[in-house]
C-alpha cells in the first residue's frame, strides 16, 4: 500500500491546503502591485516643453513615486518625448538627480525611458468622459431621469417623493387619474 502512494496516489504530508482565501489574496496583491508599479510613470506633459526639467505637476508626482520606491521593485518609467534621444536622456538624468537628493538611493538601472505599461484613452474617448463629467457637474449629480427639484442623486423621484411620470411632472405618491 505505500509503495502504491508514493507512485501514483501520493502520501497525506503532500497535501497541505492553504489557508482560506490564500489564493484571492495573491490575485488582488498581483494586482495592486500591478497598479502601483503603473502609478510609477512619468509622462511627456510633467517636464517642460523641449527640455528636460520637470514642471510643478512633475516635481508632485516625482514625489509620489519616490514615496513609493522602498516599497516595490518597479522601475521608474519616463514617457519617450516626440524629439532627439538627447531629450530623452536629458529628461532620465534629470530624474535621477533630483531622486539622488532623497533619502531612498536607486540604482540608475531603475529608471528607464520606455513606453507606459498603462494604457492610456484616446483623445475621443477622453473627451467623451470629460464631457460627462462637466454634464454630471451641471446637474449637481442628479441621474437620468431625476429632478433638480427633488435632492435626490439620480433616484427618479420627484419633489413630492412620488416617481417622474411622462412630460417630467412629479406623481406626487398618488396614482395617475
Amino acid at each position: 500500500m505505500r509503495r502504491w502512494q508514493e507512485c501514483f496516489l501520493g502520501v497525506p504530508e503532500a497535501f497541505q491546503e492553504p489557508p482560506l482565501g490564500h489564493s484571492v489574496y495573491a490575485n488582488f496583491k498581483t494586482q495592486v502591485d500591478n497598479g502601483e508599479a503603473a502609478r510609477m510613470t512619468l509622462y511627456r506633459y510633467d517636464f517642460l516643453d523641449g527640455t528636460g526639467a520637470l514642471n510643478p505637476r512633475g516635481h508632485e508626482c516625482l514625489a509620489q513615486i519616490a514615496a513609493l520606491l522602498p516599497r516595490n521593485f518597479a522601475p521608474v518609467v519616463i514617457e519617450p518625448a516626440e524629439g532627439p534621444p538627447a531629450l530623452n536622456e536629458a529628461r532620465r538624468l534629470a530624474v535621477l538627480n533630483e531622486l539622488g537628493q532623497g533619502t531612498f538611493p536607486i540604482p540608475p538601472q531603475r529608471v528607464v525611458v520606455a513606453r507606459p505599461a498603462a494604457i492610456g484613452l484616446s483623445g475621443v474617448e477622453a473627451a467623451i468622459i470629460y464631457q460627462n463629467q462637466l454634464s454630471q457637474t451641471l446637474r449637481q449629480g442628479i441621474g437620468i431621469g431625476g429632478s433638480a427639484q427633488s435632492g435626490l442623486l439620480g433616484a427618479g423621484a420627484g419633489a413630492a417623493g412620488g416617481p417622474i411620470l411622462p412630460g417630467g411632472a412629479a406623481g406626487g405618491g398618488q396614482p395617475p387619474q
